[in-house]
């Protein structure tokens, strides 16, 4: 997940601090942080459904409540993040030089991804075959658990056969990183060990590889777009958006794109139920939003509706959710398609809206705070301001910068922790919200226990997994630089 990032900002949660900073840092954090987490509960939901494939599922029993909760999250959690990963370029260029914002990027997004191939997709890819190739629920789970301790059939045949099928991915590919829009689908996943095999895939790790994608190889649009020289254009058309409902138009070419692209593997490789270029639409929508102050107006201004409008949407969807599987009634698929598009940008507006309506509402009592503010008068006739005897704690402060250094960590690990919790967990034949809420909150639990222990004490390790650097960590690497410099200076001279 923003990014965070699975998702991620550094206006907290990877959105840099800048002077057109629409929304509170912490409120955008917020919301990263709740819908990184809430992907971890939407993957929970998956064995349950019976609709998605998934590494581990629960063929006898399935939630139509469960479906439903999928089906709204799935329209708007990633287009989210995606939003905020805009905005989160915005700042960054405004902070950072060309090759600095580059370098971050491949920091925060490729290194991370290039491990979890290496060492988390094999380990998943291994779960499913050995689930698939047992074909359980239908044999008893001792089955799936000695074949995954196949070590020799794992190692030997297996991990090289999935290598192997990604190198050969990347010669169809081409060029790799047009991979995401110009290529139809990855190779066919094909779960056994017979001739050609096929075994490679991103898995959850395709929203690193679409965001580093996106941002390398847009980045000379998106520093076009940055440029002083172009502060007029989006200024006139900030001010076009101002007009009323206007900003809901956004919402038509992602709608155009659903109804040409999506559903065709053939042309377009479809990511959480959306295509690349849709990813590309709304990010580009949120790094122009960033550069604007008239756009938290905007959103604040047309919150409710949006929320409302996306709400009724996101029930009609539902019902052309089920008449899109229909052969043959390609009407059905359209309005399947734009309603979908439609429900995203909808809810998309009304809750950034909202959050820009926190934060305004947060500056207005402050400042009627500070006007309010009273004096006594001391014995010797001066002015002696009150003091605030309110207690001010900083554990809302101090866990909100925790979950959003979290963030990315947490999406990259949560799911090879869910997988192993399902093959314990789902076996048990107790009711499926039982077992949903088990394994979904066990999760994410687990996954921040494994962050804290294994990820955030050292350098190393929250390098390789994208942790962003605190500024006060940032300080102290300056000054140690600088120290070492002193001394290889003071052992110059000395020779």
């Amino acid at each position: 997940m923003t990014e965070t990032d699975v998702v991620s900002s550094e206006e907290s949660t990877d959105l840099a601090p800048g002077k057109t900073k629409s929304m509170k840092g912490r409120n955008v954090d917020s919301l990263a942080i709740i819908v990184v987490m809430g992907v971890g509960l939407f993957h929970a939901a998956l064995p349950y459904t019976g609709q998605i494939s998934f590494y581990i599922f629960n063929d006898n029993e399935r939630s139509i409540i469960l479906i439903v909760f999928l089906s709204i999250f799935a329209t708007f959690a990633m287009p989210l993040l995606f939003l905020i990963a805009g905005r989160s370029a915005w700042y960054n260029l405004g902070k950072r030089n060309q090759k600095q914002f580059l370098w971050e990027r491949t920091k925060r997004l490729f290194i991370p991804l290039i491990l979890s191939v290496i060492f988390i997709m094999p380990a998943l890819a291994w779960i499913a075959y050995c689930v698939t190739n047992a074909w359980w629920p239908d044999v008893p789970i001792s089955t799936v658990y000695s074949m995954l301790t196949d070590w020799d059939t794992l190692f030997t045949k297996f991990i090289p056969a999935f290598f192997k099928s990604g190198i050969t991915t990347i010669r169809i590919a081409g060029f790799p990183f047009l991979w995401p829009f110009f290529i139809g689908t990855m190779i066919p996943i094909n779960w056994t060990l017979e001739a050609n095999p096929d075994y490679f895939h991103l898995g959850h790790m395709w929203f690193l590889y679409v965001l580093f994608t996106v941002v390398l190889f847009f980045f000379p649009l998106l520093h076009l777009i940055h440029k002083k020289k172009s502060e007029k254009s989006l200024d006139r058309l900030a001010t076009f958006f101002e007009k009323p409902g206007t900003i809901f138009l956004l919402g038509i070419p992602l709608a155009i794109l659903e109804i040409l692209l999506s559903g065709k593997p053939e042309i377009l490789h479809n990511y959480a139920s959306w295509t690349g270029f849709t990813y590309v639409f709304v990010f580009l929508y949120g790094f122009i939003m960033a550069g604007n102050k008239k756009y938290k107006e905007i959103l604040r201004r047309n919150r409710k509706s949006g929320l409302i409008v996306g709400i009724i949407f996101s029930l009609v969807t539902l019902v052309f959710f089920y008449f899109r599987v229909i052969e043959g009634i390609v009407i059905f698929r359209i309005f399947y398609r734009s309603s979908k598009a439609f429900t995203c940008w909808f809810l998309l507006i009304g809750i950034f809206g909202i959050g820009e309506h926190k934060a305004k509402m947060k500056r207005e009592r402050k400042t009627n705070l500070k006007n309010l503010e009273t004096s006594s008068v001391t014995e010797n006739g001066e002015f002696q301001q009150e003091k605030d005897t309110k207690p001010k704690s900083d554990f809302k402060k101090k866990s909100s910068e925790y979950l959003s250094r979290a963030q990315l960590p947490f999406y990259i690990l949560h799911f090879p922790v869910l997988a192993f919790l399902a093959l314990l967990i789902v076996p048990l034949n107790i009711p499926w919200f039982l077992e949903y809420l088990i394994l979904g909150f066990v999760t994410i639990i687990l996954t921040l226990i494994v962050y804290d222990l294994l990820v955030r004490r050292t350098i190393f390790t929250r390098f390789l997994l994208g942790v962003k650097e605190k500024p006060e960590d940032i300080g102290k690497r300056k000054i140690r630089r600088e120290e070492r410099k002193k001394k290889r200076e003071e052992r110059r001279i000395q020779k």
